[in-house]
Parts: C-alpha cells; structure tokens; sequence
C-alpha cells in the first residue's frame, strides 16, 4: 500500500435552481510545510513532503450524504491499495447496490415533498415501509460488498 498527505485547497459548491447542492468539487495538493520545518526534520508533513513534493487532485462528490463534510485547510490520507478484479456477480450486486440507493433517495425527496402531504395515511405507511425495507435492503448488499 502507498499513502499520501493531502491538503484540501477549495471546495466548490454546485447548486441547482432550487438552491440545492448538488455536487462538490474537492482540490487537493500534496502537504507541505505550514512553517519552517524543525531542524531534525521530525515533522510528518516533512516526511510527506520529501516522496511526494507536488501533484494535485480533483474529485466530484455527488454523494448527498457528502456534502459539507470536506472542509477547505483540511488534511487528509489518501491509501492507493490495489483491487483485485471483480466477478461479474460481484458488479451486478454494487450495481445493484447503486441503483437501489438512487431509487431510495428519489423517494426520501417525494417524502418531503408537498405531493407526498396529499396523500392518505395508508398510502404514507405503506411508503414508509418501503422505504425501510430499501434501507435494510441496501444494508445488507453492502455487507455483502464488503466481504469481496
């Protein structure tokens, strides 16, 4: 495994015409030194500094749960591991995975939505239901995910 030291530089915020965020654009460089460096050169981001002295990294977030947790001045590692490839199987269950979440999250925005007040109390238990069979349902995959 390989590790870098990385600070975030910016991050950008994209909203959509109801002022909804609706992706991150994160920048980051390699760490470098705050200040002068102590003169046994003990400081991590010295050590950081030395193997990789420049670079930069841009990553889009459009993951909901994200947003506004990346701050700019932050430091963060960032581990490169290598992955095996996948099965076939194992692709269909993250796909799946991945699907199962954006329908979920087009029914959390229906749920908060005036439409959803308009409708009888069955209708809203029965989505409620729904909606935490998605939960356990996606839970699960993901524990499965996990284990590849």
């Amino acid at each position: 495994m390989m590790r870098a030291k990385l600070l975030v530089t910016s991050v950008v915020v994209t909203q959509n015409e109801a002022k909804e965020t609706v992706s991150e654009e994160l920048k980051m460089i390699p760490v470098g030194p705050k200040g002068p460096y102590p003169p046994d050169g003990s400081d991590e981001n010295n050590t950081y500094a030395k193997f990789s002295p420049s670079g930069d990294l841009r990553l889009v977030v459009m993951n909901p749960a994200l947003f506004g947790r990346v701050k700019e001045g932050q430091e963060y590692y960032l581990d490169f591991t290598a992955i095996k490839k996948l099965e076939e199987w194992q692709e269909r269950v993250i796909e799946e995975q991945l699907a199962l979440d954006e329908r979920r999250l087009a029914l959390d925005k229906y749920m908060d939505s005036p439409a959803f007040e308009k409708l009888g109390e069955e209708e809203k238990s029965l989505l409620f239901k729904q909606k935490k069979t998605m939960v356990a349902y996606s839970k699960a995959l993901g524990e499965r995910i996990a284990k590849f």
